[in-house]
């Protein structure tokens, strides 16, 4: 998990979950140009890059019965960075948001 926390952040912040496309990783999004740290400096939200180990060519798993079901797999591993965020930086987990973007071929 990458995340990016602001020196401004508010007191009971947002969180955005930002996951990546293929083929690039949590530290790929987080250092390719993403607009998202200048929002979150803007207006005092937290942002979640979650990285995916589970598959060697980086695709998050969007198929299996444990995913479909968040009983395991990529799902339960966001979830946790979630609550992770929420214990250690106070984030609202009224306001859990995800944001993706298109990748340019």
């Amino acid at each position: 998990m990458y995340i990016y926390v602001p020196t401004n952040v508010k007191a009971h912040p947002p969180i955005l979950v930002v996951p990546h496309c293929m083929p690039w990783h949590g530290a790929g999004m987080q250092g390719n140009g993403s607009p998202w740290n200048a929002q979150a400096d803007a207006y005092g939200f937290i942002i979640i890059y979650p990285g995916n180990l589970s598959s060697k060519d980086s695709c998050w798993d969007v198929h299996s019965t444990a995913s479909l079901t968040h009983t395991d797999g990529d799902p339960t591993g966001i979830v946790s960075m979630v609550k992770y965020a929420e214990q250690h930086y106070n984030g609202d987990s009224n306001r859990v948001y995800a944001a993706g973007h298109r990748r340019e071929a």
